[in-house]
């Protein structure tokens, strides 16, 4: 993929999400445990620097797409550095209390974009069930943060 394709992707469809997954039997004032039993890479990944965006905005002007190459637990894309992975979902959470079609940011007491790098492989996550036997929903995965 190039930068111009990069820049062409609609940015309200962005964040894939896997789910709904259903809660059976759960209703509001219950709590969903979530226990991360496995998050895996497919051997790729991307990077990018959207003009405008981001905590360093003002120093990248220009559009930027990096594309990574990941073996196992670690990314020799660097080389020489070797950047070890841990993958983690940065969106995990529970259908909202309101009726209606959400963005996936900014998190709130339902979970959502919450980019917590330590939401990996043997973390239990804890959310409010906030509708009678709703679901829950994962994705835009990650292998590595700050």
């Amino acid at each position: 993929m190039s930068v111009a394709e990069f820049l062409s992707i609609d940015r309200g469809r962005i964040h894939a999400l896997t789910g709904p997954i259903f809660a059976g039997g759960a209703d509001p004032g219950d709590v969903l445990q979530i226990d991360v039993l496995e998050v895996a890479h497919k051997g790729w990944g991307w990077s990018s620097v959207s003009s405008g965006l981001g905590f360093l905005k003002e120093r990248f002007a220009e559009p930027y797409l990096f594309h990574w190459q990941l073996n196992g637990e670690v990314s020799p894309s660097l080389a020489p550095a070797v950047v070890p992975l841990r993958p983690f979902c940065g969106v995990m959470g529970v259908a909202r209390a309101e009726e209606g079609e959400f963005r996936t940011r900014p998190p709130g007491p339902f979970g959502g974009n919450m980019d917590v790098r330590e939401l990996c492989r043997g973390a239990t996550l804890y959310l409010p069930v906030l509708k009678s036997r709703r679901t829950f929903f994962r994705g835009r995965c990650a292998c590595r943060s700050r």
